[in-house]
């Protein structure tokens, strides 16, 4: 699965679920970005839907440059729900 894929599903899911919002960020979380709001949709992504989304590249900090699945049961369920 591409970046740009995995990007769209990211970006639909929140575009959905960011409607009801969101719980505060917990103190477990990483601070990624300085970006609360930010910060929460990853921690959100790893831990509800088991993949870790690397934020990066030359002209945006909102970029998908690469991920890694850390539950292959959550992404599936994710990935077959998103896309």
């Amino acid at each position: 699965m591409t970046n740009e894929e995995i990007d769209r599903m990211v970006r639909r899911y929140f575009a959905e679920t960011s409607k009801v919002g969101f719980p505060p960020l917990p103190p477990e979380a990483k601070v990624v970005t300085g970006n609360q709001y930010a910060d929460n949709i990853l921690h959100v992504m790893l831990v509800e839907n088991g993949i870790e989304v690397i934020l990066g590249g030359e002209h945006s900090a909102n970029t998908i440059i690469d991920y890694h699945i850390v539950d292959e049961q959550k992404f599936t369920c994710f990935v077959l729900k998103w896309s």
